[in-house]
């Protein structure tokens, strides 16, 4: 006897959920003079940009309304939003039809941990969209982590909101356009869109990121004046790979290095410790204690924790040689009760893991280098949050020198809710 499988097939469904109209329409919340909503049609869900009422009848906004979708009907390519046309919808006019994405916000998706490789990942997505665009003469001008989706399945991203974008095929609406913080400077007062807008655009974005200190460089030069940015989006994927080679060889490096260094001690220690101490320095110096493993360089920490401020200095000499300070140490100040404010040397700076927990009196921090300070280094990465405690970035002001609130502001202390200018 031959045992038949059971047959395939659908459950029964209301048939109430399929539709040609749109129904079930909520809107979302958001600023301008565009009106967001989330529809449901012919059993799937949609999103619909359309005009607020006050707009809805001003020519200039319908038209606006219909560059848009007519650049976005231009697009067709995974990672950007799907368009299906302009539609009349009942109380709500003219609309911009578009796929419903179901995922977060580049920025939403920043909140939570992820591995530098998906973010890696995620870079290399927002690159090879952006240099699509651009091969159609369109250029997006309002890049944002607010315009950028990660959907839940797959990772993957969508760009969204082409409400400012442009193209060469356009001679009107040309007006200056985007966003604080992410507008290039010469995006604010010129009518010409240029791809090189949406590179400065993509800095911030990086910046933002917390990708590391190598891709440093590659921020400073997507931020530079538009005739010595990348010139385009190829330029700026080489650099990355270039500084990833770069950084790849310094490791093999350094470990080669560290691995010769361990035998030279062992050696060393062998045949004569006393030459030991021409290579490692361990002395203290007023509240700090200082150790040198060679180089010119030293690491500090706490010698003992009586005072309620700490200043750390550039240098420090011991016995006729001057040490440059490189780094504050892990767990330098930890559980140091009574500091209240430590100052920092205007030379660069590597911030290691732990070095302020448990600080819970620190209110004031005053840096005085117009660079941010780096947090770890490339052998022992870590994040201002191992850094730091959650009280610290709620209620710990940090003093930074004039003209360098910006620069702080799109680095890993963007974290630091207080951060001021002196």
């Amino acid at each position: 006897m031959i045992n038949k499988s059971p047959t395939s097939d659908f459950l029964p469904i209301d048939s109430n959920d399929i539709s040609t109209d749109f129904k079930e329409i909520t809107e979302i919340p958001t600023d301008g003079f565009n009106i967001l909503l989330r529809a449901k049609k012919n059993g799937q869900w949609w999103i619909l940009k359309g005009l607020k009422s006050k707009y809805r009848n001003n020519f200039i906004y319908q038209e606006l309304l219909q560059k848009e979708c007519n650049i976005l009907s231009s697009l067709h390519y995974p990672a950007i939003v799907t368009v299906e046309g302009l539609e009349e919808v009942e109380g709500y006019g003219k609309c911009i039809v578009m796929e419903y994405i179901d995922g977060l916000t580049l920025g939403e998706w920043l909140n939570i941990p992820h591995s530098k490789k998906e973010k890696r990942q995620i870079l290399e997505q927002l690159l090879k969209a952006v240099e699509y665009i651009h091969k159609k003469q369109v250029v997006h001008r309002d890049l944002k982590p607010e315009n950028i989706m990660v959907t839940r399945n797959g990772q993957n991203i969508k760009l969204i909101d082409f409400g400012l974008a442009d193209a060469d095929s356009y001679a009107i609406f040309k007006q200056p356009a985007g966003t604080k913080g992410f507008i290039s400077p010469e995006q604010e007062s010129s009518r010409k869109a240029d791809s090189r807008n949406d590179i400065y655009s993509i800095g911030s974005i990086i910046s933002l990121m917390g990708m590391g200190w190598k891709y440093r460089k590659i921020i400073e030069n997507c931020h530079k004046s538009i005739n010595s940015r990348y010139a385009d989006i190829k330029a700026l994927k080489d650099a990355i790979a270039l500084t990833r080679k770069w950084f790849r060889a310094v490791c093999l490096i350094t470990v080669a290095f560290l691995l010769f260094g361990g035998i030279s001690i062992a050696y060393y220690k062998w045949s004569g410790p006393r030459q030991v101490y021409d290579i490692v320095a361990d002395f203290k110096v007023g509240n700090l204690r200082c150790t040198s493993w060679g180089g010119g360089l030293v690491s500090i920490k706490s010698a003992y924790d009586k005072d309620s401020c700490v200043e750390i200095p550039s240098t420090v000499t011991y016995e006729g040689m001057t040490y440059k300070i490189d780094e504050i140490t892990f767990d330098a100040f930890r559980n140091y009760h009574k500091l209240r404010s430590a100052a920092f040397p205007v030379n660069k700076l590597h911030i290691m893991k732990g070095a302020f927990k448990g600080c819970k009196q620190l209110h004031r921090l005053y840096f005085r280098s117009t660079t941010p300070y780096l947090i770890g280094n490339q052998l022992w990465p870590t994040n201002i949050t191992q850094v730091f405690d959650p009280f610290h970035f709620k209620h710990t002001v940090i003093y930074v020198p004039k003209g360098s609130l910006q620069t702080y502001r799109q680095s890993a202390w963007q974290k630091f809710d207080n951060i001021k200018e002196y």
